[in-house]
């Protein structure tokens, strides 16, 4: 049926179906204590890093099988790699629009998202795609600049029942959360929906500083990793330029003294800056763009927010197989985009739920005390209508395969 494979939940769990398991050659990579169950098995090896990960993947696993179930009724003649393959399509088409239309305007502003066209059309075909643009991502997005969301994070994750929020420390890579009653899949989902974040500044919750995938040692104590150091030490390795090689690379006004620092970033980490650093130059991009000021109706300092947005258009302009082409292979019809564009990221987490007693904002990246953002029931959604898909069979010809 063109599903992709689960597990049962174990325990207590609430939980409707989970990430496959690893079996005994996935050992190598799974770091959980023996007298702890196996790691969950993705395409991403970080799926049990913390809890609310391994629920996003659940999320989107749930998705998949939904609509292939779905498209299999439909279209009862298609077989299993056909299933597979269009709602694979139909679930990167989503994560593409969600992504653009409906998280990166909360991170990049306006007048920035316009000037590189990094939107979404409201209805129609949107043919944006350049061949002449590598979508190749730079190595300072990925090592740099996109970890910008450490900065967010918290030391506690929120679950549905505010009793059941759980301490990060002494749960990474720990998937007994998830398949425990009041902290699985579903609850884990709606607590981060309602969890704010840190702001973003040059500084990290002690958690990610002290004790990233902590253990206990024979005291009971926990020690840890410091994730800023490491990413710090990330770019190093991979040989980064430093702040003021982006501040140049990005047209932003020359900085050649720790004095003049002070105008771009915190005044009183520029101060420390001077005291770590012997060189300017010498600053690493990490660190620095985290301290930059905000620039107006956005999250992050001109630096950063350079770098996501020309990676953003890289993304997107370099992309044959971008969702809202009609130049391709294999193109959605009108009325297939217009289901696409109908699915917003509340209603998937809706659908995957185990009930639909569950209340979502509309907006699920913002919190629910936003202004026009109250949480509504989950039964007020709508789901996407596969009928666009149905396709009447004239022969017995097998179907031929596009992948993106």
């Amino acid at each position: 049926q063109g599903l992709l494979n689960t597990s049962e939940p174990v325990g207590t769990a609430t939980s409707q179906y989970l990430p496959p398991r690893g079996g005994d050659d996935f050992e190598h990579s799974c770091p959980l204590p023996e007298s702890m169950q196996q790691c969950f098995l993705a395409g991403d090896i970080r799926v049990d890093e913390m809890p609310g990960l391994t629920a996003m993947h659940t999320v989107f696993i749930r998705l998949h099988n939904i609509i292939a179930r779905e498209l299999s009724s439909l279209n009862n003649h298609w077989d299993d790699e056909m299933l597979f393959q269009e709602t694979r399509r139909i679930v990167s088409a989503l994560i593409q629009q969600i992504t653009y239309r409906d998280w990166l305007p909360h991170v990049l502003p306006k007048n920035l998202m316009e000037e590189l066209d990094l939107g979404t059309a409201n209805i129609g075909y949107k043919d944006t795609y350049n061949q002449n643009i590598n979508p190749t991502l730079r190595n300072v997005f990925s090592t740099a600049a996109f970890r910008f969301g450490h900065t967010l994070l918290t030391d506690f994750v929120k679950a549905a029942r505010e009793e059941d929020t759980l301490p990060l420390e002494g749960h990474f890579f720990n998937i007994s959360v998830i398949q425990s009653e009041g902290t699985d899949a579903a609850s884990m989902l709606k607590g981060l929906s309602r969890c704010p974040s840190e702001p973003i500044d040059g500084f990290v919750a002690n958690t990610f500083t002290d004790k990233l995938f902590a253990t206990p040692n024979k005291k009971g104590k926990f020690f840890g990793l410091d994730l800023v150091s490491l990413n710090i030490q990330r770019g190093r390795d991979h040989g980064i330029p430093s702040y003021t090689k982006w501040r140049k690379f990005c047209g932003l006004k020359d900085i050649k003294s720790f004095k003049k620092l002070k105008t771009a970033i915190q005044k009183d980490i520029a101060k420390g800056f001077s005291n770590i650093y012997d060189k300017l130059d010498d600053v690493d991009i990490f660190p620095a763009g985290l301290s930059e000021e905000p620039i107006e109706g956005g999250l992050l300092g001109p630096t950063f927010s350079c770098i996501l947005a020309r990676s953003f258009a890289q993304i997107k302009h370099g992309d044959r197989f971008w969702y809202e082409r009609k130049n391709q292979p294999k193109p959605f019809t009108p009325d297939q985009l217009a289901s696409i564009r109908s699915l917003r990221l509340a209603s998937i987490l809706c659908k995957v739920q185990e009930s639909a007693q569950y209340y979502f904002q509309p907006d699920p990246f913002m919190v629910e005390n936003d202004p026009g953002n109250t949480p509504v029931d989950c039964s007020d959604f709508s789901f996407i209508n596969l009928d666009p898909w149905k396709e009447v069979r004239h022969s017995s010809h097998t179907p031929s395969y596009t992948t993106s």
